[in-house]
């Protein structure tokens, strides 16, 4: 369902953070981050970006 958010509104960072959670959860952690990034680009609130950031860096930290 996230991908098909994804592909009709990619501007929404809620369906990036939870295909993100989804890889996560499924051990894909490339492609975890790499949602990560795209939801940070789609997102303007600095509390969410925070939060986004955070995660991200989280998953730096850890390896493939």
């Amino acid at each position: 369902m996230y991908k098909k958010a994804i592909t009709i509104a990619p501007y929404l960072h809620e369906a990036h953070v939870g295909l993100a959670k989804t890889y996560y959860q499924l051990g894909k952690l490339s492609s975890a981050k790499w949602q990560f990034r795209e939801a940070l680009k789609h997102t303007y609130v600095q509390s969410t970006r925070s939060l986004y950031e955070a995660k991200l860096m989280a998953l730096t930290g850890t390896h493939d």
